[in-house]
């Protein structure tokens, strides 16, 4: 406020130099700190539109962000690939989106993701690639779908290997795939969750992680599918939950985390 000043008339009360309303001490003014008395986020949490409009508002025009560069790359599996891309670009990073593993190796970048020839035998392509260029720390995941995964890397950039099939790939984004990515780009949480009841059981195997696709319906959650996902399942599906390798399911009634896909 200027000095001497108390109050804050609106635009219509004043016309042709002359007030034409009553005004006390304090009317239009808000106190001091009321718009923001600290920090508007917090490191590790993601910048939304509303975010942005009100770090504007306040005078501030920059500020420091982390948005680490992801290759995504397709090993004749663009279908899948292209739906982890949007799950990293949803993560906050930067898509590279690539077609040859060798490239996405030899140019820099913080990760790379590859969908696509992590198979047994002839058909782990990629998961050869990989140990040439640098080094295989894990094949196989106890994970469900997405057995075949491979985790490892190049120099110092992490990468990671999908199935090919869209449910393996999606799974194996989903567990492993966001976890990194919460590490590169110093996020606190990942997507936001939603407890829900679990409407019908769940069975699954100890000893093996699996994601289930659920939907929703007025009695709570339920389970489409297991082990492998039908296309109509998948589309069905509102979102998915994650039961831990040492469970065998949880029983109807039971309060579960439902988060989306990507």
């Amino acid at each position: 406020m200027p000095r001497d000043t108390d109050a804050v008339l609106p635009p219509d009360a004043v016309a042709g130099g002359e007030v034409h309303a009553a005004a006390t001490a304090g009317d239009g003014v808000l106190a001091a700190g009321s718009d923001a008395n600290g920090p508007l986020r917090l490191a590790g949490e993601r910048l939304r539109a509303v975010d942005i409009a009100a770090l504007q508002a306040v005078g501030i025009a920059r500020v420091s962000v982390r948005e680490p560069r992801v290759r995504v790359v397709s090993i004749g599996a663009d279908g899948p690939a292209l739906a982890v891309a949007r799950g990293v670009a949803a993560q906050g990073a930067n898509v590279i989106f690539v077609r040859a593993l060798e490239r996405a190796f030899a140019e820099d970048a913080d990760a790379v993701v590859a969908v696509g020839g992590t198979g047994a035998g002839r058909n782990d392509t990629s998961v050869t690639q990989l140990a040439r260029a640098g080094r295989v720390d894990i094949h196989g995941f106890g994970l469900a779908p997405g057995e075949t995964a491979a985790l490892g890397s190049v120099r110092r950039q992490p990468v990671l290997l999908l199935p090919a099939r869209l449910d393996a790939a999606l799974a194996g984004f989903l567990v492993v795939g966001e976890a990194l990515l919460r590490r590169l780009t110093g996020a606190i949480t990942s997507q936001p969750e939603m407890p829900l009841t679990l409407a019908r059981k769940i069975v699954s195997t100890v000893g093996m992680a699996e994601v289930v696709p659920v939907r929703r319906n007025p009695e709570g959650i339920e389970p489409l599918a297991s082990g492998h996902w039908p296309m109509q399942a998948l589309a069905r599906a509102d979102g998915w939950v994650l039961v831990p390798a040492e469970s065998e399911g949880f029983a109807a009634g039971a309060q579960l985390t439902m988060r989306a896909f990507p």
